[in-house]
């Protein structure tokens, strides 16, 4: 049985030797994805900045009925791009810093691991994806607590991808159904274990978020390397 002690522990041998080229990884991930976010949301942002100036009474109703008629297209298309992006870029993205970590854990540290997303059955990892946040946002909508179980049932499906890349998306979700089992509550605790950590992030500006994200998914990692050894397979979850 795992304990967080013993997955941080693992965590912090793997970035003793390769913790600035785990950061360069985040960093380039991270970077990339709020460059394709930020050029997506550009006209939501704007118009919620006519809306937060309306609401304190600074603009006219009849001016800001008119920024909305006008901005209701754009509004949309933002939001389509926003979400091509997010499936096709940004998603892969996510899955191949994960590889990058996997691999790390191995003792193989390349950075070219990050993008794997979009080099190994890219196809796969994106309908995978795509299912996966389908169904919790579909949760989501119905019942916000089912909604978060989901989200843990269906965690490790990146880690899951990363690891298999041509496994299919079935039973890619039921795998991380089985290996959730019985640990949604133990990781949700895992997470919450670097509560102090974040905080102090937040109090320097978020800079130290940057610092503290390998290590969070160095941990996350050891987590899902773990409960993987325990023999957890598609054909025994479906016995």
């Amino acid at each position: 049985m795992w304990t967080r002690s013993n997955l941080k522990s693992g965590a912090k041998s793997v970035l003793k030797s390769n913790y600035w080229l785990s950061l360069a990884a985040v960093l380039i991930v991270n970077v990339i994805s709020s460059a394709f976010s930020g050029l997506s949301v550009t006209g939501i942002r704007d118009y919620m900045t006519d809306y937060t100036l309306f609401m304190q009474g600074a603009m006219p109703i009849e001016e800001f009925q008119n920024i909305t008629m006008q901005m209701t297209g754009p509004i949309i298309r933002s939001y389509i791009i926003s979400l091509i992006v997010s499936i096709f870029i940004i998603v892969p993205l996510s899955v191949g810093r994960v590889k990058f970590f996997l691999r790390a854990a191995d003792g193989e540290n390349s950075l070219g691991n990050i993008w794997n997303g979009f080099k190994t059955n890219y196809t796969n990892v994106v309908w995978t994806m795509f299912k996966r946040n389908l169904f919790v946002s579909l949760w989501s909508l119905l019942f916000i607590i089912p909604g978060i179980i989901k989200a843990y049932q269906y965690i490790m499906v990146e880690y899951i991808l990363a690891d298999n890349p041509d496994i299919s998306s079935h039973d890619a979700l039921i795998q991380s159904r089985e290996m959730m089992k019985g640990n949604k509550w133990r990781f949700f605790v895992l997470q919450l274990s670097f509560i102090g950590w974040v905080l102090l992030g937040f109090i320097t500006c978020g800079i130290g978020l940057i610092f503290l994200e390998p290590y969070m998914e160095a941990t996350y990692t050891q987590f899902y390397l773990t409960v993987k050894s325990q023999g957890i397979t598609v054909q025994a979850a479906e016995a």
